[in-house]
């Protein structure tokens, strides 16, 4: 597997740099009609790739609409809605594993009420930022599986790893389990009694995935199964691990189901730097109080640090989705590539207001909507933005000076489009602190860094773009702590993106931010009160994550 930069905590807090030139006359940003027309077209562009039907009003739902020209930190929420549950009668989970390369106060028990019924728990009250862990993976994925789904190609690849017989045997505690499959394989008649879970589970993961090889298997000219090619090829990797001597726990031969199991276990414990024993083992959480963070700098081994303050017996969990979504579809990703579901009952106070439309908790996709949903076409078209502002960032690299000008009038059109997108997705989710506006919001900022690049921006255009990036970051701050807590690293780049911003037109136009119309700040004393607040919190967060990973290894 290449490799991959860092999500390191460290590296979000970017230069602590301020702009100190003087200009206490700032003009309103005026957009050039060029750029306007430019953003009409992305928006329509945007539009194209997300079904809109035309609702029964009649009112289109396209959810990016054409833009115009337009002249304390709360601690409760490391807890909010959590009861913890009194986990002191679990006993730790003995297996043969290697030890991880450092492993905190931690304990891995079973039976534990979540996830396949084992995870790590804290044993000493955990502060933000602490290291808790730090694994290599005991595999990493293949140069053909990068960018697919995950399939028999990563199987072939365990098989064939130098530790392979090391790795199948550890796999077999994974869930589903060899002995969970085994039970079920041997039920199928109803002549074996299992548990209620494992009947609700096990079946339908092995049945839905067998499903999947069979249609992944169509023929081109036909349209059915090519039953035989999908057979050989499971046949084909039994063969392999008996010519090279990969065999189960009790020293059998692997089978067909042991195969079919083996990709089971990589998709449903699998991360993106690879398979991983500890760290597998702690449960997915939509409001975690953990991070891992990906291998960086040439090293092996990645780290989890926790993000909350973790009490004696709570569960570590991190989130096993890599962005910011809706319940509808973390319910849905989360019960198609891990086969549990999340369901509702944790979603509470005001985490659960962030989830509503009007009010209200929309259905999932496991509920049988099928119709695409709003949610979907906002998360669709944020996506789509994203993925125009990355390929934008990576062409300012490549271009030349005359290009980059005309790159530059792109990205302030992709500006103004991500304004206009967070404006008619807090409209037609009718709830400004829906949690969809957060991925729109650092967008948005990110955007506006780009814009700042261009060194050909009049001042009033400048101050009018950091204008924005502040009222961005204003409203960021507050949702994200009511879904991070107030502690998390990603508070921390908004607060310095924040601080910086404001400082800027501090000292370049206070007026700027006067005009803003913020609730009582209306005075330089306040504003600059602000901007210190911010710069403390920031400083007060980064402190909570040190460098301190080689204290606890030996590398």
């Amino acid at each position: 597997m290449d490799d991959e930069d860092e999500e390191d905590p460290f590296d979000v807090f970017g230069d602590d740099d301020s702009d100190s030139d003087n200009d206490n006359d700032a003009e309103q940003v005026v957009t050039s009609k060029e750029s306007m027309e430019f953003a009409r077209s992305l928006v329509d562009a945007t539009n194209e790739k997300i079904s809109h039907p035309k609702s029964e009003s009649g009112r289109s739902t396209a959810i990016v609409s054409t833009p115009v020209s337009s002249s304390e930190r709360n601690d409760n929420n490391d807890c909010q809605d959590r009861q913890l549950e009194d986990l002191s009668y679990l006993k730790a989970w003995e297996n043969k594993w290697p030890d991880p390369m450092y492993k905190g106060e931690i304990l891995l028990v079973s039976p534990l009420p979540v996830g396949g019924g084992r995870g790590y728990v804290a044993t000493t009250p955990i502060a933000p930022g602490t290291l808790v862990l730090v694994e290599s993976p005991m595999m990493t994925w293949p140069d053909e599986q990068i960018g697919k789904k995950l399939g028999m190609v990563s199987v072939k690849h365990l098989i064939e790893h130098p530790n392979a017989s090391k790795i199948v045997d550890d796999l077999e505690d994974f869930y589903p389990t060899k002995e969970q499959v085994d039970r079920y394989n041997g039920n199928e008649d109803g002549t074996m009694e299992i548990g209620s879970d494992e009947y609700e589970q096990i079946p339908k993961m092995i049945q839905f995935l067998k499903s999947e090889l069979a249609s992944s298997a169509k023929g081109e000219e036909s349209g059915e199964p090519n039953s035989k090619e999908k057979d050989q090829e499971l046949l084909d990797l039994v063969e392999l691990s008996k010519t090279l001597h990969i065999r189960s726990r009790d020293n059998t031969e692997l089978t067909e189901i042991d195969i079919i199991r083996l990709l089971l276990v990589l998709r449903y414990n699998g991360l993106e730097s690879g398979v991983y024993r500890h760290v597998a083992m702690l449960n997915h959480d939509d409001y975690p109080n953990c991070a891992k963070f990906l291998p960086t700098g040439g090293k092996t081994f990645s780290e989890v640090r926790t993000t909350r303050r973790v009490q004696p017996g709570e569960s570590l969990t991190i989130s096993y989705l890599p962005r910011v979504v809706s319940h509808a579809s973390r319910r849905k990703v989360l019960w198609e590539q891990h086969r549990f579901d999340i369901g509702v009952k944790h979603l509470k106070g005001e985490r659960y207001k962030m989830e509503t439309i009007a009010s209200s908790l929309p259905p999932s996709p496991i509920q049988g909507v099928a119709d695409e949903t709003l949610t979907d076409r906002i998360e669709l078209a944020t996506e789509e933005l994203e993925k125009m502002q990355a390929e934008i960032e990576a062409s300012l690299h490549l271009t030349s000076a005359a290009t980059s000008a005309q790159t530059f009038e792109t990205v302030k059109a992709l500006e103004q489009t991500a304004l206009e997108l967070y404006k008619e997705a807090g409209e037609q989710l009718q709830n400004l602190n829906h949690i969809l506006l957060i991925p729109i919001l650092i967008l948005h900022m990110d955007i506006c860094a780009l814009v700042l690049r261009d060194s050909s921006l009049s001042n009033s255009v400048q101050l009018g773009v950091i204008s924005r990036q502040v009222v961005s970051a204003y409203h960021l701050l507050p949702l994200q702590k009511l879904l991070l807590g107030a502690d998390h690293f990603d508070i921390a780049r908004t607060t310095l993106d924040l601080a910086d911003s404001v400082s800027q037109l501090l000292s370049r136009s206070a007026k700027t931010l006067y005009n803003l119309n913020f609730p009582s700040m209306d005075s330089f004393a306040a504003w600059s009160t602000f901007e210190h607040e911010t710069r403390k919190e920031h400083n007060r967060i980064k402190a909570l994550y040190p460098h301190d990973v080689e204290k606890h290894i030996n590398v």
